[in-house]
């Protein structure tokens, strides 16, 4: 394992995949004052403690994450006593100064007091259920993306914000508890935002409710089953059904849902 540091900046951590195989722990060098974009981007999977000296001063937003989850078996998050700038809690690791939770741990329980779920800070965790703290304003981009593990989430905040692909390819959620005023429901196995009536989820065993009018990016992401798409949706976000492998779009004869299928190749069958 090869690791750059450059005037306190760790920039890169290069690895040998076939020599580097069993490494489960991860300390960054005391004296690093800052991680560059992408420079833990691509640590062994199998790395399941991550230690941060109090050194470390900055963590840009993309320098824990690459293509794929490279913290999959992320068990154990270390920010030595003294760090003036980030925190460990609950398998959490922690952006003091914006309370934001940027990585999580697969068995993390999100305090209470924290304001934000980062950027990717779970996606591809191997979490079973997640709670979402009244205090958090909002979970950002893939926070919890690809979580096929995950089947229950409770979310106590009335007014926490769901960005449109926070939960994107997590389609074994079964249960999603959300309070009576908040802005999204989750309906026929479906998370939808109700203001602007999108789609925004779709699980393995969902169906599309049919008050729907639009279906965002992503949104139906499940492998070897049909979507019966209501007539009432008329509008599709760029690769709407992308990764929905196997299956056919099923849908009214002439409706928006069939002349999208007929555009973009996809199996369909008219009713």
């Amino acid at each position: 394992m090869k690791i750059v540091v450059e005037k306190g900046v760790l920039v890169s951590v290069d690895v040998d995949y076939e020599k580097d195989i069993n490494v489960k722990e991860f300390a960054i060098s005391d004296g690093v004052t800052s991680l560059a974009d992408e420079s833990l981007a691509h640590l062994p999977l199998e790395v399941e403690t991550l230690y941060i000296p109090k050194s470390v001063e900055k963590i840009e937003e993309g320098a824990l994450f690459g293509e794929v989850g490279n913290w999959e078996s992320l068990k154990n998050i270390i920010v030595e006593q003294g760090n003036k700038n980030y925190k460990s809690e609950s398998g959490c690791l922690i952006d003091i100064n914006t309370n934001t939770v940027i990585l999580g741990t697969e068995n993390a329980v999100i305090p209470d007091g924290v304001e934000k779920i980062g950027f990717y800070a779970f996606r591809q965790r191997a979490i079973a259920e997640i709670t979402i703290p009244a205090s958090v304003k909002e979970v950002d981009y893939q926070a919890f993306a690809c979580c096929i593990d995950l089947k229950k989430v409770t979310v106590l905040g009335e007014r926490t914000n769901l960005d449109y692909l926070c939960f994107i390819s997590s389609f074994n959620i079964e249960e999603f508890n959300l309070p009576e005023k908040s802005d999204y429901e989750f309906v026929n196995g479906c998370l939808v935002k109700k203001s602007c009536e999108t789609l925004l989820l779709l699980t393995h065993n969902g169906e599309i409710p049919k008050n729907i009018v639009k279906i965002w990016t992503w949104a139906c992401v499940r492998y070897f089953k049909d979507v019966v798409v209501p007539d009432t949706v008329v509008d599709f976000a760029e690769n709407a059904f992308l990764m929905l492998g196997g299956g056919k779009l099923i849908s009214k004869k002439g409706s928006q849902a069939i002349e999208y299928a007929k555009k973009n190749n996809m199996d369909y069958q008219e009713i």
